[in-house]
């Protein structure tokens, strides 16, 4: 049951309207949790395509595993290349040199992997969600969008939102969600990668 005082709710159905909340069409989306679990991670990788994600959250927990999902700088996608021209080279070195079938069926063997990978990155629709972690541990929970911010005591996991009576509060005055904007983006600056 999901009770309503105000712009603040209490209950096990609170993360209806969080769920909600981060799905909702919007150029970015702020989220500071303690705790970020896979399944939340995943769902917002899928809207990371549509949205600017950042995250911030503590070193001892779910989250650090989030780490798996920062992107490849851009010298990650050039040192991929590079390999990908380097296997490709040798492959046709000793294509040209050896005029076995075997190699030559190795040589598309190796190359073909890289060459997919190649393409995928070319031509993959970005995702755009950065995650940092902070050393000192965070207990706060704030979740912020362009038109409106949750503050409340869930944590981004299944369990703190699906099976936790939680209470939240949805805030939609400008000057408060400009506020906790600020106060997440101070924050971030001070986390280093």
């Amino acid at each position: 049951m999901l009770k309503k005082s105000g712009n603040a709710y209490s209950g096990k159905n609170s993360y209806k309207l969080v769920d909600d909340f981060l799905l909702s069409k919007g150029r970015w989306l702020m989220i500071i949790s303690p705790y970020v679990s896979e399944y939340y991670i995943n769902k917002l990788l899928k809207e990371s395509k549509k949205s600017r994600i950042y995250i911030i959250t503590s070193n001892k927990n779910e989250g650090v595993h989030a780490k798996k999902y920062y992107h490849l700088p851009i010298m990650g996608y050039i040192k991929l290349l590079a390999s990908a021209l380097v296997v490709g080279v040798v492959s046709l070195f000793f294509g040209y040199y050896a005029l076995s079938l075997l190699i030559i069926q190795m040589i598309v063997l190796i190359t073909i992997p890289y060459a997919i990978i190649f393409v995928k990155i070319l031509f993959s629709q970005d995702q755009k969600m950065e995650i940092r972690i902070s050393k000192a541990f965070i207990h706060e929970k704030i979740y912020i969008s362009e038109k409106s911010a949750i503050t409340g005591s869930a944590n981004l996991t299944y369990s703190g939102m699906h099976k936790n009576l939680e209470y939240i509060n949805v805030i939609i005055e400008k000057k408060r969600i400009a506020e906790l904007r600020a106060h997440f983006n101070s924050l971030w600056k001070n986390i280093k990668d």
